[in-house]
């Protein structure tokens, strides 16, 4: 059956005009189906690399600090041929910064193939503590679906995250720079000079010192001993001058002198703080100290006092001796020399901050720190020492006895009151007399008359020293912190050396006046005897104001 079909077929086909078009759909029917194979092979992946509904925002990355505010510009572009409905804006974030959409977040349709900006202002807190993150930016939107005649309205969302990072901080080396300039090299209580510091701003903005501090040793003093609210232009330079030198004692040797630097700036819309710390070196001595040691090839100061007590005793010895006698004295290059010599400046040691309060010339220490007027001290205590030991050792009986009975003398003219003492000199005695503010009210009969006055010594003998009070009158140009530094000691915590000491100067300067008050026929210190008291256990402030 098939063969006669075939024949048919081949016959009609000789007639060339008709087969030629027959061949012609045959190929454009093919044409057609590969074209249409291949678009329906691609369309998918085209639709799936290409997002219909996407955000798009720049920058893509935020770095605190953030100096000012600064935009950012969120794109929601719709590539579908249909418009989406009830578009709305929001976000979440974990970094510490505000977000502020100046329009509107929500809205009502945007077309097929349309774009929408937000602009939105991020800026940083005034406080808090900076911190990363990132911003999660999310838009709410419908679209529309028909199926089987019916028009559904199908909720999507589209999301997009801008990192949020920190910057690396910013070093105080890159802020400024604090260097020394001196030639400064040696110090002492006479002698001293100036460091200068030197603060330079490395920035295009205006720093402040806001404080500079020197930090030293106790027996370094600084003029000025800090700097603060120093304004330092950009790029600019200031220099600070200290004038460095030793306090009254000292400890010798190298010591480090730190300058402290701290620097405030603004960065980001925040103030910043920063500090450094620079260091110079001096080396502090006491004036002649060298020359001494040197001169008297002694290996210290401190064992000066048992070199000069033996010298002088040494001296006093050979007086009207022999030759031969004069030998037996040891030598200075001899072990027993330097063995008695130890000994004794180990006693001096010990005995030399005991003896200059006594005396009335504050506690002094040279194991701890001294100075000039501790080796004239030491000097003069150590003679002094010397001959009176040689005289109570050697000597005659009677003159060690004078000699000590002078010395009561001296001592006890210096704590005993005086009817020629002024009220300031009486504060003084009583002070070394170790007696408080407040003194004891007694009653005392002057000439048949009876009346108050305060004892002056500690009640004893058959005689004591009485007296009034003391006025103390200000002039209406006393400064008020000379009127506190007076007050200060106006009680039974005070100490009357130190308000006399104020005292003094205050009158000096004309501030104030003091006098002992009149009451009766007492108006000055008295010697009364013992019997014409009569004590009251009263005290009274030996001092008031007018």
């Amino acid at each position: 059956m098939l063969q006669p079909h075939f024949s048919i077929y081949v016959r009609r086909s000789k007639s060339h005009p008709q087969r030629h078009n027959i061949i012609l759909q045959f190929i454009l029917l093919i044409v057609l189906l590969f074209a249409l194979n291949s678009f329906l092979l691609s369309t998918p992946t085209v639709l799936a690399q290409q997002e219909p509904v996407s955000l798009e925002i720049k920058p893509e990355a935020i770095q605190l600090p953030i100096p000012v505010t600064t935009p950012i510009l969120l794109v929601i572009h719709n590539r579908t041929p249909n418009p989406i409905q009830q578009i709305s804006l929001s976000w979440y974030t974990e970094a510490n910064i505000n977000i502020t959409v100046n329009e509107p977040v929500r809205l009502e349709s945007l077309a097929g193939q349309g774009d929408h900006v937000w602009t939105i202002a991020v800026s940083e807190p005034r406080s808090g503590e900076r911190r990363s993150g990132s911003i999660q930016w999310r838009v709410d939107y419908n679209t529309t679906e028909t199926a089987d005649g019916v028009t559904r309205s199908i909720p999507k969302i589209a999301l997009a995250t801008a990192a949020v990072t920190l910057a690396q901080p910013t070093t105080i080396e890159q802020i400024a720079q604090v260097e020394v300039q001196t030639s400064l090299t040696s110090i002492s209580e006479q002698v001293g000079g100036y460091i200068f510091v030197v603060a330079t701003n490395k920035l295009d903005v205006p720093i402040t010192l806001d404080k500079l501090v020197v930090n030293r040793p106790r027996w370094i003093e600084s003029e000025p001993s800090d700097a603060q609210g120093i304004v330092i232009e950009p790029r600019g330079v200031v220099t600070i001058p200290f004038y460095i030198r030793g306090a009254e004692t000292v400890q010798p040797g190298k010591n480090k002198i730190l300058f402290e630097a701290h620097f405030q700036w603004e960065q980001g819309g925040r103030q910043q703080i920063g500090a450094m710390v620079v260091s110079h070196e001096v080396e502090i001595g006491v004036l002649g100290e060298s020359i001494i040691v040197d001169l008297l090839a002694i290996p210290s100061l401190l064992v000066l006092p048992g070199f000069l007590i033996m010298l002088t005793l040494k001296s006093l010895w050979q007086n009207g001796k022999t030759e031969e006698e004069r030998k037996k004295f040891p030598k200075t290059t001899d072990a027993e020399f330097w063995l008695v010599a130890l000994t004794l400046s180990g006693i001096m040691a010990f005995l030399y901050p005991h003896v200059t309060e006594y005396a009335g010339w504050g506690r002094r220490d040279y194991l701890t720190g001294y100075g000039i007027t501790d080796i004239a001290l030491v000097w003069i205590i150590s003679i002094i020492f010397a001959i009176l030991v040689y005289t109570i050792i050697f000597g005659s009986y009677s003159l060690g006895r004078r000699a000590w009975t002078l010395y009561q003398e001296w001592i006890n003219h210096q704590r005993t009151p005086t009817e020629t003492d002024r009220p300031i000199e009486l504060l003084r005695k009583l002070h070394r007399q170790h007696l408080s503010y407040e003194r004891e009210l007694v009653q005392v009969k002057i000439d048949g008359q009876e009346q108050n006055a305060l004892l002056l010594q500690a009640p004893g003998g058959d005689q004591v020293w009485i007296g009034p009070p003391i006025r103390l009158l200000w002039n209406d140009r006393a400064p008020s912190d000379l009127r506190k530094k007076v007050e200060s000691h106006l009680g039974p915590q005070g100490n009357l050396e130190e308000l006399a000491r104020i005292l003094s100067e205050g009158e000096r300067a004309g501030q104030l006046r003091t006098s002992f008050q009149e009451d009766g026929k007492l108006d000055k210190p008295q010697k009364v005897s013992s019997a014409d008291i009569t004590r009251t256990n009263e005290t009274r402030a030996v001092i008031y104001q007018e």
